[in-house]
């Protein structure tokens, strides 16, 4: 270790780790309790990003596996044995693109939340303010710590609301139907071959 990493360790201990020794003893709780609370918004916020990222993830998984089976069914669909099940496939990889598509676009509300109230952090009712009269609305929550929190947890709460749970419950139907329309696809297939 070299003397000026040495001497940053030291200055580290003395001004945090010993905060008696300070002129800030007194705010030295707040600091801590400001800290973990910041800490637990960004996890948290980070995790919503991550489930938002997964989701779309897998919804372009399904749109690019049907737009496979799409070309492969369409060619086998001249054939008389595979005409009902290729086009069964073909209606299950459509119906299951749909969804994985909509599932992808962002979500976007005009005028508020239902309730009338604004979301200040986020796009959509951002975007539907004047610059002047966003910056009138957050001014006073930015500057006032517990309203800012207030705020930042009333996003997470409407994103999560909002957002993350349609998008699985969409996603969700794009696999439900993807994996019953090719069973029902794969069934006529066996049940006309078998004849």
């Amino acid at each position: 270790m070299r003397y000026t990493d040495v001497a940053m360790l030291k200055d580290f201990k003395d001004k945090i780790l010993k905060p008696e020794a300070t002129e800030d003893a007194a705010d030295f709780p707040e600091r801590w309790e400001g800290l973990v609370r910041a800490s637990i918004l960004s996890a948290t916020t980070a995790k919503i990003y991550n489930y938002l990222q997964l989701c779309d993830q897998k919804a372009m998984g399904i749109i690019i596996l049907n737009s496979i089976i799409i070309p492969v069914a369409m060619n086998a669909i001249d054939d008389p044995l595979f005409t009902i099940a290729a086009s069964i496939a073909i209606v299950t990889a459509i119906t299951s693109m749909f969804l994985a598509i909509i599932c992808i676009f962002p979500r976007r509300r005009q005028f508020g939340k239902p309730d009338g109230t604004l979301n200040l952090l986020h796009f959509s009712d951002i975007g539907i303010l004047t610059e002047e009269e966003y910056l009138r609305h957050i001014n006073p929550v930015y500057n006032d710590k517990e309203l800012l929190a207030q705020e930042v947890l009333k996003d997470i709460h409407d994103i999560s609301r909002r957002i993350l749970i349609p998008k699985f419950h969409l996603l969700k139907l794009s696999y439900v139907s993807f994996f019953v329309g090719n069973v029902i696809a794969i069934g006529t297939f066996l049940a006309l071959s078998w004849h």
